[in-house]
């Protein structure tokens, strides 16, 4: 399978990251229906069914319950899947999060749906309504991810042969591990994520932001801080397991998680699949003045 690897060194829209993710999805979970060509030629030409919400039982725990989020282009299919996983969330006031609502919310599930996908957000445990606690992406977290994929994987209007997950931030670190259980995952999409925890851990004091600071304490609360918690949540440690196209997006200037780290990651990736691909359309999106790479719309 083909990877990629794009650095973001400027500041870029949410409009340019989205064309960049729809372009290489319909790369590579093969949509022949579209019309292709330079920025802002991709055609959307599929209407959506709108948002479902559905549950399932925690597979590590069946009185907790997994929430997810989903919608599909109109008609039968079989159509490709993606399941996303959002970031941190805040709580609002009321002590709330959206979960993967917050996917629809933003308007991140619409357009990739509308390219002929069926599109699920999943909710982490302990965001939105996701039973907790969170054990901050470790293996409660992936087997909750897992168990949705799985799950809808059944489903009669999913195309099992193109299927692929995308995770964002925190969400990033969560779905580059559990790739690494599918091999028959076609594409795989991890934005601002960290696939080193221990590296991420060492490397905040010296170089992260204020969120960063607060992430680092959360860390320290809601998982083992040993070699096994790390490596648990370390997509660097199977990199070998994961043979599904790889998209990797992250700002140079991130100060969240370092880029290096993605870097060394996409490297692990090449080493493994011995074949790379450039996404020249990535690069046309830069801006002249050097500022964060990632979007705050997108990172969460």
């Amino acid at each position: 399978m083909l990877w990629g690897m794009t650095i973001l060194r400027g500041r870029f829209t949410v409009g340019a990251l989205r064309y960049t993710t729809l372009l290489w999805l319909a790369t590579f979970l093969s949509l022949t229906h579209l019309s292709s060509g330079q920025p802002g030629g991709l055609r959307l030409q599929l209407a959506t069914e709108g948002l479902h919400v559905g549950t399932l039982p925690h597979p590590g725990d069946p009185s907790r319950t997994v929430e997810y989020f989903w919608t599909k282009p109109a008609g039968n299919g079989p159509f490709p899947l993606l399941v996303m996983v959002h970031g941190h969330q805040n709580p609002s006031a009321d002590g709330t999060t959206d979960g993967g609502r917050a996917l629809w919310r933003r308007e991140i599930m619409q357009p990739i749906s509308e390219l002929g996908v069926v599109v699920v957000s999943v909710s982490q445990p302990s965001y939105g309504k996701s039973s907790g606690p969170s054990d901050w992406c470790g293996p409660d977290a992936q087997n909750a991810v897992e168990a949705v994929y799985n799950s809808v994987m059944s489903w009669g209007f999913v195309d099992r042969q193109r299927t692929g997950l995308y995770g964002i931030s925190r969400g990033a670190v969560v779905v580059a591990n559990v790739a690494a259980r599918h091999a028959s995952l076609r594409a795989l999409i991890v934005h601002s994520g960290s696939y080193d925890l221990r590296y991420a851990y060492d490397w905040i004091p010296d170089h992260g932001d204020e969120n960063a600071i607060r992430m680092r304490a959360n860390m320290a609360a809601q998982m083992p801080l040993t070699k096994e918690g790390f490596d648990a949540r370390s997509a660097s440690k199977r990199a070998a397991d994961i043979h599904a196209a790889t998209l990797v997006l992250h700002g140079d200037s991130d100060r969240t998680f370092s880029y290096e780290d993605a870097q060394h990651f996409a490297m692990l990736l090449a080493d493994n699949t011995r074949k790379t691909r450039d996404f020249p359309w990535a690069t046309a999106w830069r801006c002249e003045r050097p500022r964060i790479a990632r979007s705050a719309a997108l990172h969460s």
